[in-house]
Parts: C-alpha cells; structure tokens; sequence
C-alpha cells in the first residue's frame, strides 16, 4: 500500500492474517537416564490419537540418548509417530505444550510406543515408549534399552516463544508516528 504525501512515497507494511502456520514446540528432557532434545512442528490444538497426531505433524527432528551416549536422532525422514504403534497413547495439544498420556502398563507393548525407527539396525528398532509409570529408550544398541521414572501426563514438548524487545520497537513506532504527522503538516 502506498500513501502519496506532499510528492513523497511512503510505504506503510501491512501484516495480513493468513493460513494457520506450524508452532513450533521445543522437545527439552533432561532425565536422570534418558534425554531428548529438538522441536516438533503441529498446527491446531486439540487430543488426538497418535495415528491422526502423527499424520498432521508439520514435522519433527529430536535426538534421544542415555545421558548423551547411544545416541539416536529421530525425523519425519526416518521415523514414525503412529502407524500401527501407540494404540494407548493419547496427545494433548495446547497452545503452550504437547502432552502424552497412556493407560499402557507394560514396558514392552508396542501400545506405548510412541516413536519408532523405520529401518532396523543391530537386529531392533530405535523408539521410545511410555507407560503409566515410566519413560523408556530402546538405543541403536540392541542390547540396550534404558527407563527412568515418568508421570502422565507427559510433558513431550513446549511452545517456543520468541523473545520480543518491545521496549527497543517503541522508539521506532514514536518515530514513524512522528515522521507521519510531520509529512501530514507539509500537505495541510
């Protein structure tokens, strides 16, 4: 949009509300033995089953590891949400955070799985799994699978909030007001 002042161009920027976009929701777990690290992309809000949560995933890039070794990176590229696992678990979407929750008892039921490797490597697949109790972490190691303590709901991901210096942007607005008012004088 132009405004035509006194023979001067001003451009005026004007931010339309488009489309819902992805939040993009930071995975932070720093567990006694399990870590995940990276974001998760998703648009709505709402509870779904882990099959429709993974089929409306934007995408989504996080490492998990046993306090930093056995490390595995889970994507969209390379991984599944849903698909045939998970059938216990529950995701909660807010605004500010993405939550599992579970009626799975048991540490090895595909049921509480809720992210798994596509391939196979060292004879098993890297996932991780919940139950009602527990966290747990089957490592590229085949040999390895590692649990720690968890309560459900639990906190998978968080909101990312960009930090915004609203105080450094009120003295530009001041002066483009003021800019405004001058250029509007000239032409009265």
């Amino acid at each position: 949009m132009k405004m035509l002042l006194n023979g001067s161009a001003i451009a005026a920027v004007v931010t339309l509300a488009g489309a819902a976009h992805a939040a993009t929701y930071s995975v932070d777990h720093d567990g006694p033995t399990i870590d995940i690290f990276g974001t998760i992309e998703f648009t709505g809000t709402g509870t779904y089953t882990l099959d429709a949560f993974g089929a409306a995933l934007g995408g989504y890039s996080f490492t998990a590891s046993n306090n930093g070794t056995l490390a595995y990176l889970f994507t969209d590229a390379n991984s599944s949400m849903g698909g045939g696992i998970g059938s216990e678990i529950t995701v909660e979407v807010t605004a500010s955070q993405i939550l599992l929750w579970t009626t799975n008892t048991a540490r090895y039921e595909l049921d509480g799985f809720f992210v798994m490797a596509d391939v196979i490597t060292d004879g098993s697949r890297e996932n991780l799994r919940l139950s009602t109790t527990e966290l747990g972490y089957r490592t590229p190691d085949r040999d390895t699978i590692v649990f720690e303590a968890a309560t459900v709901p639990f906190v998978l991901a968080e909101i990312d909030t960009p930090t915004v210096p609203i105080p450094a942007s009120l003295p530009i607005l001041a002066f483009g007001l003021g800019m405004l008012t001058v250029a509007g004088r000239r032409t009265a």
